[in-house]
């Protein structure tokens, strides 16, 4: 009997220590955990769901929302949001999925403070009651960057807006993120809610070549492209002038690219004399219109550009308008690309009209022929005794300066003395 009593308290002592011990690493453990959360670089914040009082702040939560705890108390959770129907919502939700992530929310610290968090947060049960854990992580500075980058993209939306250029901006999916009121009006488009909408699915008609050149530009490759014709699906012929830039954003990725389009078919026409409907649509209807004594030389530099002599041109010669008459114009390109047998794949050039310049150098041309005339003439006058050597020294300089017109007669060298 005494046996049993014995073995019985033994026994109980044994369960007893056993107890002590795993309550003993039961504490151990939660001042482990006590440390962790004490000493995380978040902050981390908890509060009953019943009815908000903070129960928990870590000192890295303390640091961050100057909490004093000698002169602060941790009061409500609910005073610390701007605005407490986000708190309302907030709540709903995590009583409703048991945890909420990055939650963006514009709180107060103990002083006042209005800040940015990104704010994490869940339910666990905690003595019995409904306890909500979150941590919070200060995104102040990020916001303002965004704001700022919101204001940046407002303010370049406006400028495009009102640009008095075709300029149109796209992201990397070819999709329009802006556009001036001047594009929408060279292409004909009369819906302004173009916004997110593809670029090809509002300008159907895009050659194969510009689309090529929009994959460059996508890529990093800046390019302009002087003077050429576009067709569009009327059939209405427009000269085009465009430029392809890409765009970078924040962090210096590519995220699209700027289009800028110059429609100069009128200044074409009018330079040529031409209406803006008869204006030619192809390079090679211009070539027929060059002055027959021009064609040799121009059709001589075409081949060089053809058979990979050059890969650049510059050309000065007459072209004809409607009227008529010609006009001497300054023709320059390049070659943009040849395929494999060395035949270009495609050119671009720019016409300009240098016909004021070119009567500008013909007249200054006469009068210094006129003065190197005079001087001579005077020469001979000081020379000459005899009045036939005179008459033949100032025939056989006309002769050797020009082809003059003097007294309404031609001298040459066939009948100068005759008409002398």
């Amino acid at each position: 009997m005494i046996d049993i009593k014995l073995k019985s308290i033994i026994d109980s002592m044994r369960k007893e220590s056993e107890q002590q011990a795993c309550q003993t690493q039961h504490n151990l453990l939660d001042n482990k955990y006590r440390m962790l959360l004490d000493n995380a670089p978040l902050p981390i914040v908890a509060f009953k769901v019943s009815d908000g009082v903070i129960g928990y702040l870590n000192q890295s939560a303390k640091d961050y929302f100057l909490y004093d705890e000698n002169k602060d108390d941790c009061t409500i959770v609910t005073q610390y949001f701007t605005d407490p129907s986000e708190y309302d919502a907030y709540i709903s939700k995590l009583n409703r999925d048991g945890r909420a992530v990055n939650a963006e929310l514009e709180l107060l610290n103990f002083r006042g403070d209005v800040y940015w968090a990104l704010v994490s947060a869940s339910i666990i049960e905690f003595q019995g009651e409904p306890t909500i854990i979150a941590t919070v992580n200060d995104i102040s500075e990020r916001k303002k960057l965004e704001e700022q980058i919101r204001s940046n993209e407002e303010t370049l939306r406006t400028f495009i807006e009102n640009a008095p250029a075709a300029i149109a901006m796209l992201d990397n999916d070819m999709r329009y993120i802006a556009t001036s009121k001047r594009f929408r009006n060279d292409f004909n488009i009369n819906d302004e809610s173009i916004i997110g909408r593809s670029y090809y699915e509002v300008i159907p008609d895009i050659p194969e070549e510009w689309k090529e050149a929009h994959k460059r530009g996508l890529s990093g490759k800046a390019e302009r492209f002087e003077a050429e014709p576009f067709q569009r699906s009327s059939g209405e012929v427009e000269w085009v002038y465009r430029e392809i830039h890409p765009w970078y954003r924040y962090g210096g990725q590519i995220g699209g690219i700027i289009i800028l389009d110059e429609m100069v078919t009128e200044q074409l026409a009018t330079m040529l004399n031409y209406d803006k409907q008869d204006i030619f649509n192809s390079f090679d209807h211009l070539i027929k219109t060059v002055h027959p004594d021009d064609r040799e030389e121009v059709f001589a530099n075409t081949q060089r550009i053809t058979n990979g002599v050059s890969s650049e041109y510059n050309n000065e010669y007459r072209i004809q308008c409607k009227d008529g008459t010609y006009k001497w114009v300054l023709d320059r390109g390049r070659v943009m690309g040849r395929d494999d047998e060395g035949t270009p794949l495609r050119i671009i050039g720019t016409l300009t009209d240098i016909n004021r310049y070119k009567k500008t150098q013909a007249s200054l041309e006469r009068k210094n022929m006129f003065l190197r005339l005079i001087r001579s003439c005077h020469d001979i006058l000081v020379r000459s005794t005899e009045s036939e050597d005179l008459m033949n020294g100032i025939c056989s300089t006309i002769m050797t300066h020009a082809k003059y017109s003097f007294l309404g007669s031609d001298f040459n060298q066939k009948n100068a003395r005759i008409q002398c």
